[in-house]
């Protein structure tokens, strides 16, 4: 029975028709290659997933500082930009705007520009009182000293020095004064400066002015993305008149953003008729100022000045009687304007002239613009910016340090000399980084010198120029230096560190040496900026030390004879 099943179960699977099993071979190939084309369409499926995952996680980051407590985002920082990856970059801000009367940088405006003539009433006006960078909360003698700086709690890294001297890599920055008012004539163009933080260079498009708006292409050439200049014309009307920033946009890749304004939006210029009858000029010695009224020939009216003021910026600091040709009681170091009116033709005119207060100290005897000597001044810490003229300080026992501002181009001849008896007091010079110039004598007998920071930009010390300076332990010649005197350092007995850069080319007959031979120096080593053979071909070397002085130069030592 089992095997007749069995045979009948043969039967039937040899009785099947082959075509219905090559339609099913045939089905099964379709089902396989499909299948195998599926595979591609997964795979690009599977990275469509990830991305929008990651898109996902990119978002819920960005909202996380706002859904959780912690520190905020600095407000400078983009929250978002157009471009690829994690990048992120400062949004510009604006800082405030400047005015000049001419077309220069606008990054000239700075504390340290030159002053020029007191009776020029636009340019004259740009620059700021006189500053002293170093003369910071933290430097002013009596504060504390300052200690070493840090290293980055996150990193561990010791502050950036510079490889070739060792010494911290500072920082230059240059100060830009906004909030002043501006003065410019009827009719005349004025420049104004917008000002702008902008590292990464977004690309300014156009700023809003007084609501008008000016694109990139007005603005004047010069301008780059962190200054806007443009050109302006004020018009025949004249008094105050203000203009004020409402916005300014830049490109962030595809889309126009408005720069964060943290500057003052307002600048003021004060326009005044260019031809007026009368013209104030002015003598200032410190605290007194002598005024002159200068009136125009063809002037027929009445000659007489209506009323009389004088202001620090916008604030009255006197009124003065019309008649006053003399104003004492001046405040030191300060850009002031004398402010007079009168009638011309039955209108009444203002006319302006801008001046400077030429000193920080009290007593100090000033004459056109040069500190020709102290008067009552009994400062033992003293601030001058103004050049000092032959014998100014001359047998002077009261100072004690002197810092000199931008304005100190020179020192005249026994500057700080003395006569007779030694200067005892003097123990402190800082030099303007501006001094160019030191004469001869300059500081001869300051015995109490013991701190001396020349200026960058001197090109010779003169003959007897720190003779006798007993007490001076370090000298830093500096680089650029090409002569040093006859003399200059004689018998500076507790000279013991001293540099003289390569420039120098000539040195003076006993320049370092003693003028009694009983004396004894300090000075026993000498480090050179150049070569062995650059040190013996400097003119006069050979008379200008005493014997055995060690000579350290760039590729081996040498000794006096």
């Amino acid at each position: 029975m089992r095997k007749d099943k069995k045979d009948f179960t043969l039967d039937v699977v040899s009785g099947i028709d082959e075509e219905i099993v090559d339609h099913h071979l045939a089905k099964r190939y379709k089902l396989w290659q499909r299948r195998g084309r599926r595979r591609p369409v997964a795979l690009i499926s599977l990275v469509a997933a990830l991305v929008c995952v990651s898109l996902i996680a990119g978002v819920f980051m960005t909202m996380l500082p706002d859904i959780l407590p912690g520190e905020e985002q600095p407000t400078g920082m983009a929250e978002t930009t157009d471009l690829p990856g994690d990048v992120i970059k400062q949004v510009p801000v604006y800082l405030g705007m400047t005015v000049t009367n001419d077309l220069q940088p606008a990054a000239d405006v700075k504390a340290n520009a030159p002053v020029p003539q007191m009776d020029e009433l636009s340019a004259s006006s740009t620059l700021p009182p006189y500053t002293f960078s170093f003369l910071s909360e933290e430097e002013v003698p009596g504060s504390e000293p300052e200690t070493d700086p840090e290293t980055d709690p996150e990193t561990g890294a010791e502050p950036a020095t510079d490889t070739e001297t060792g010494s911290e890599t500072e920082q230059e920055t240059e100060m830009i004064i906004f909030g002043q008012t501006y003065y410019a004539l009827k009719n005349e163009d004025i420049y104004i400066h917008v000002h702008l933080e902008n590292p990464d260079g977004f690309e300014i498009i156009s700023f809003t002015l007084n609501g008008v708006k000016y694109s990139s292409y007005m603005f004047e050439r010069g301008s780059d993305m962190e200054n806007l200049i443009l050109k302006y014309n004020v018009g025949d009307v004249d008094g105050l008149q203000e203009y004020t920033i409402d916005a300014i946009k830049y490109i962030d890749g595809e889309s126009i953003k408005d720069v964060r304004m943290e500057g003052d939006r307002t600048v003021k210029v004060f326009v005044e008729d260019g031809n007026q009858a009368l013209r104030l000029e002015t003598d200032v010695e410190y605290t007194k100022m002598t005024v002159t009224p200068v009136w125009d020939e063809a002037f027929e009216g009445e000659r007489a000045i209506m009323t009389l003021a004088l202001y620090e910026g916008e604030v009255l600091l006197q009124e003065l009687v019309p008649t006053a040709t003399e104003i004492r009681d001046l405040p030191a170091g300060k850009r002031l304007v004398l402010v007079a009116t009168y009638v011309e033709d039955g209108i009444t005119k203002t006319v302006r002239h801008i001046f400077d207060t030429p000193a920080y100290s009290e007593g100090l005897y000033i004459v056109n613009g040069v500190i020709m000597g102290v008067g009552n001044c009994t400062d033992p810490v003293l601030y001058v910016n103004n050049p000092i003229g032959d014998r100014a300080f001359f047998d002077n026992n009261t100072i004690h340090e002197i810092y000199m501002g931008p304005g100190v181009t020179y020192i005249g001849d026994y500057a700080f000399a003395s006569k007779g008896t030694e200067n005892r007091t003097l123990k402190k010079v800082v030099c303007s980084e501006n001094t160019n110039v030191i004469g001869q004598y300059a500081f001869q007998g300051c015995k109490s010198l013991v701190e001396l920071e020349l200026s960058p930009n001197l090109k010779k010390i003169p003959n007897f120029a720190f003779h006798i300076c007993t007490h001076l332990e370090t000298v830093i010649i500096p680089e650029g230096v090409t002569e040093i005197g006859t003399q200059a350092f004689e018998n500076n007995y507790f000279l013991a560190n001293l540099y003289i850069p390569r420039s120098v080319i000539a040195i003076g007959t006993n320049a370092f040496g003693l003028f009694f031979a009983a004396d004894s120096s300090s000075l026993r080593e000498v480090d050179y900026g150049g070569t062995m053979q650059e040190w013996q071909s400097i003119r006069g070397v050979s008379g200008a030390f005493l014997p055995g002085v060690i000579i350290h130069c760039t590729d081996g030592d040498l000794t006096t004879q």
